[in-house]
């Protein structure tokens, strides 16, 4: 950012070891000096969230979906070298089951948990469910989400919660 202002951007950064595929505790910067992360400037700047709404555990979804998109296969471009799948094709395939919501809504909030890797070969469904608004006034949808391996007996790979808000008119 120069000194004529205007422009300025932030970002958020999530460090995980390789062997453990765990992530790493908060402000462990990466090994020998290159890049060094600072608590509370991650507190301060890319987490500006004061109730730490990512931070609150993401309950399963046990309850029938209301949303559900089915059979989802990972292709060959979704999946890097260690057939690790992309983060991006988990969070399309989260959005997959409210695909309804996406054309009158604009995301406001994204969190995802991790709990199993998806491969090339998953078959995965996609949930979701719609939370009810008697605590929030505030207007926003909230959904709960959960991908499911259908080849290993529905095991949860992923749960996420979204947010969004009704899209404005443009003039």
């Amino acid at each position: 950012m120069g000194t004529r202002g205007g422009t300025g951007g932030s970002s958020r950064w999530v460090t995980a070891g390789v062997g453990r595929r765990a992530w790493c505790p908060e402000g462990l910067g990466f090994e020998h000096g290159i890049c060094s992360l600072s608590p509370s400037r991650l507190q301060s700047y890319a987490f500006p969230d004061e109730n730490k709404a990512w931070l609150k555990k993401i309950e399963k979804l046990d309850e029938p979906s209301h949303y559900s998109k089915h059979r989802l296969e990972p292709r060959r471009t979704d999946v890097d070298m260690n057939n690790h799948l992309n983060y991006v094709t988990y969070m399309g395939w989260i959005l997959e089951s409210i695909s309804e919501i996406i054309n009158n809504y604009e995301l406001q909030s994204l969190t995802i948990d991790f709990k199993q890797e998806c491969r090339l070969g998953d078959i995965i469904d996609s949930l979701a469910i719609r939370e009810s608004n008697d605590d929030h006034h505030d207007g926003l949808l909230r959904f709960r989400h959960s991908l499911r391996r259908l080849s290993s007996n529905g095991s949860e790979t992923t749960r996420a919660t979204t947010v969004w808000r009704k899209k404005t008119e443009k003039r």
